[in-house]
C-alpha cells in the first residue's frame, strides 16, 4: 500500500510517488510492467504511470476542492510466457492551495425590503436595525479558509457575528445600523463589504450592498418668513390677489405636499380667502379702510403625510387709503351775526368739514364763491375781511363750496349785522 500528498494546482507531468515491484526471474520473466488496475474516472484523467518505472504522474489539473483524494490500484506484471503479476493499493491526498478568494453572498432579511443589490429603510429604524444577512465562504481549507470581514469606508452599518457555531470557512453576519438614519440628510449609501482569508498571499473579494433611506413624515411645514405683512389698497375687486405665503416641507412625495388654509372667525374668513393648493390669498369682497384699516389671522399648511403635520405664520394686511369719499360739512347751513363796522380779518364763525379718507386724501380746500374778495377764511375760521363793512339791518348770503382731491362739497352762510331782524338757514 502506497500513500502520497501532491499539491493541488501541480503542474502536468510532476512526478507525484513511484510504486516498485521486485521479480527474482532473469531476462524477460524478471522484467515488470506497472499500470493502472481497473482505474475509473476521474483517476486516469488526472494521473498517468510510467509503464517501466512504476512512477505516477500529474496528467491533468488537480483541485482539491473538486477531488480531494484520489485511490487506485497499481498492477505489476512480468513479461513471461505466461506473466505473473501482483497489485498494491495506492492512496493520493490532494493538498490544499489558497486559490480561492472568499466567497460574500448578501441575503434581505426581517423587515427591509430586497431587490436586485438593493435594500431598502425606512429612516425611523431604530439603531442595530438589521438590514441585511451577509455569509462569507471559502473553498479552501485550514488557515486558507478563515476569513475576516468588514465594512470598508465611513458608512453607518457594522457587521455582528450572526452565529458562533459557524465553522471557519463558513460564516455568516448580520449587516445593522450604528446610528439613526435621516433621510433628508442622505438618502442612500453604498456598503462595501470586504472578506480577506488568511492564506499566504492572502487573497480577497468584495460585495457591496446599496441602501435606500426611505422617507418618513417626520418634517412639519415651515413658513418663510412666519410674518407676511402687506399694505392693500382699499375698494379692491373680488378675488384681487392679497399677497402669496409660501411654506416647504422637508419630506419628500405626500409628505412635502401642502394644503394652505386661513384660521379664524368668520369674518376674517367672509373677506379673505386662499388657494389650498398654492397659498394665494384673495379679497372676497371690497375692503374699506374707513370701517377697517387693519387685518390680522393666522395661516396654517398642513402636509398629506400619516400623521399630519402643520406649520403656521401670521398675516397683516394694512389697508391703504384712496380717496373716495368727499368733504362733508358738519351742517347744511351756518348762520352767524356780525356787529357793523367791525375791524378787518375779525372772527365772524367757524365751519367745520369732515373728510373720512387719510392724509393728502383727507386735506380739504375752502373758498368763498361770489363775495368780491369781502370774506376770508383762515384755518377754517370766517374772518370779516377789510374791503367790506356790513351796516346794521344788512344781510349777507354766502356759498361756500370745499374740495379734496376731486371730490366737492357745499354749505350756504347767512351773515347779517346785529340788532338787524334776519333768519338764517341751517
Amino acid at each position: 500500500m502506497y500513500e502520497a500528498e501532491v499539491s493541488e494546482n501541480s503542474p502536468i507531468g510532476h512526478s507525484v510517488l513511484q510504486v516498485k515491484a521486485n521479480d527474482s526471474d532473469m531476462g524477460p520473466n524478471g522484467e515488470i510492467e506497472y499500470t493502472l488496475h481497473q482505474a475509473v474516472d476521474p483517476v486516469p484523467k488526472l494521473l498517468r504511470i510510467d509503464r517501466s518505472t512504476g512512477t505516477i504522474y500529474v496528467k491533468g489539473p488537480l483541485d482539491r476542492e473538486d477531488i480531494s483524494s484520489l485511490s487506485f490500484y497499481v498492477v505489476a506484471r512480468d513479461k513471461g510466457p505466461q506473466p505473473k503479476s501482483s497489485k498494491t493499493f495506492v492512496t493520493i491526498e490532494v493538498t490544499d492551495q489558497n486559490d480561492n478568494a472568499p466567497a460574500v453572498e448578501i441575503r434581505g432579511i426581517g423587515l427591509v425590503t430586497h431587490s436586485e443589490g438593493v435594500a431598502n429603510i425606512s429612516e425611523d429604524m431604530p439603531v442595530g436595525t438589521a438590514v441585511a444577512l451577509v455569509q462569507v465562504s471559502d473553498k479552501d481549507e485550514g488557515e486558507n479558509a478563515v476569513v475576516t470581514c468588514v465594512v470598508a469606508g465611513d458608512v453607518p452599518f457594522q457587521l455582528r457575528s450572526a452565529s458562533d457555531s459557524s465553522s471557519d470557512n463558513k460564516r455568516k453576519y448580520f449587516l445593522q445600523t450604528t446610528t439613526p438614519l435621516d433621510y433628508e440628510r442622505v438618502r442612500d449609501y453604498r456598503v462595501e463589504i470586504v472578506a480577506v482569508d488568511s492564506g499566504n498571499p492572502a487573497l480577497s473579494s468584495t460585495n457591496s450592498l446599496k441602501v435606500q433611506v426611505t422617507d418618513v413624515n417626520d418634517n412639519s411645514p415651515i413658513f418663510s418668513p412666519t410674518l407676511f405683512e402687506v399694505d392693500f389698497a382699499e375698494e379692491n375687486q373680488p378675488g384681487e390677489r392679497v399677497l402669496d405665503v409660501t411654506a416647504s416641507d422637508a419630506d419628500t412625495g405626500t409628505n412635502a405636499e401642502l394644503l394652505y388654509n386661513i384660521l379664524g372667525d368668520s369674518a376674517i374668513k367672509g373677506l379673505f380667502e386662499i388657494d389650498p393648493n398654492t397659498g394665494e390669498v384673495r379679497a372676497r369682497s371690497p375692503l374699506d379702510r374707513e370701517h377697517k384699516e387693519h387685518y390680522e389671522f393666522r395661516v396654517t399648511a398642513a402636509d398629506k403625510g400619516s400623521p399630519v403635520h402643520k406649520g403656521t405664520a401670521t398675516v397683516v394686511i394694512k389697508v391703504l387709503d384712496r380717496n373716495d369719499n368727499d368733504p362733508k360739512f358738519m351742517l347744511s347751513g351756518y348762520s352767524f351775526s356780525v356787529l357793523e363796522n367791525m375791524p378787518p380779518l375779525s372772527p365772524v364763525g367757524m365751519v367745520t368739514v369732515l373728510d373720512m379718507d387719510k392724509g393728502e386724501n383727507a386735506r380739504v380746500h375752502l373758498a368763498v364763491e361770489s363775495d368780491g374778495g369781502k370774506f376770508v377764511i383762515q384755518n377754517g375760521t370766517w374772518h370779516y375781511s377789510i374791503k367790506y363793512f356790513l351796516r346794521q339791518r344788512e344781510g349777507k348770503q354766502l356759498h361756500i363750496p370745499s374740495e379734496s382731491g376731486g371730490w366737492w362739497g357745499a354749505t350756504q352762510i347767512f351773515i347779517c349785522g346785529r340788532y338787524h331782524q334776519c333768519t338764517g338757514r341751517k
